[in-house]
This record gives C-alpha cells, structure tokens and sequence, in this order.
C-alpha cells in the first residue's frame, strides 16, 4: 500500500503568513487552483480512498482532489488535525515572534525552491522517491 499525504491548498491566513493551528479557516481562489493542479497530477495513478481533516480547508481541498482522480467518497478522519496555538492562532509570524520573544523560539522553514506542485511531479515520476506503507491488517 502507498500513502501519498498532501497539504491542503493556500488560505488567505497561509498568503499573510498567520497562524492557523485549528482555526478554520477556509481556501481560498489560489488554494483551490493548487488542489485541483494537485488532483490532475494525482490522477496518473489508481486511488482507493481519499481521507482527510475535518477542517474545511482539508475537506475542500480533498474533495477537488477527489474529482480528478476518480474517488466521489472524502473520509474526514477527527485523529488527522492540525495542532492547536491558542493564543498565537490568528497572528502573523513577525507577531509572534515579537510578542512571544524570549520565550520561545520560533524558526520559519525555508520555503523549497520548488513549489509543493514540482515536488509532487518528481515523486510520481520516481517511484524511488515513495516509500511503502505496509498495513499490520
């Protein structure tokens, strides 16, 4: 068994770089472009299941992912859930870091030089780039 896991698409909170956590915070126009390239690149391979957060931003993305590969049914699972920030939900980076300095650090990911889209097109590309998931079922 393969497991292929994705992110859920752009949010107006991931282009003003905040935190999300568990906010629900909705795609927006750019994010569901980004699921539905995702969902045609997907489709190069047989899908079973689609499974996803019950957040609205992973059940929107999923569910465009699921109409290009062929899969009409998302599972939302309550165990797959983005961490929880408290109070830090909703500020940006530069915020936190400035609000919450000294008492945590706090680094940012480089972003790769290629997009989560590139990324995605080597892996199914390169089977040498996926790893198997073995199921003790």
């Amino acid at each position: 068994m393969l497991l292929y896991l994705v992110r859920h698409g752009e949010t107006d909170w991931n282009r003003d770089r905040r935190i999300q956590g568990s906010t629900d915070i909705p795609l927006n126009d750019t994010g569901r472009s980004q699921a539905t390239a995702i969902g045609k690149l997907l489709a190069q391979r047989q899908w079973d299941a689609v499974v996803t957060s019950p957040l609205s931003r992973a059940v929107e993305t999923a569910q465009l992912i699921g109409a290009q590969i062929g899969v009409s049914e998302v599972k939302r699972d309550a165990h797959i859930v983005e961490r929880r920030y408290g109070e830090a939900e909703g500020m940006a980076i530069a915020e936190l870091a400035e609000r919450f300095q000294g008492m945590l650090r706090f680094r940012v990911a480089r972003r790769a030089r290629t997009s989560p889209l590139g990324r995605c097109q080597r892996s199914l590309r390169s089977p040498s780039n996926t790893r198997e998931v073995r199921s003790s079922s």
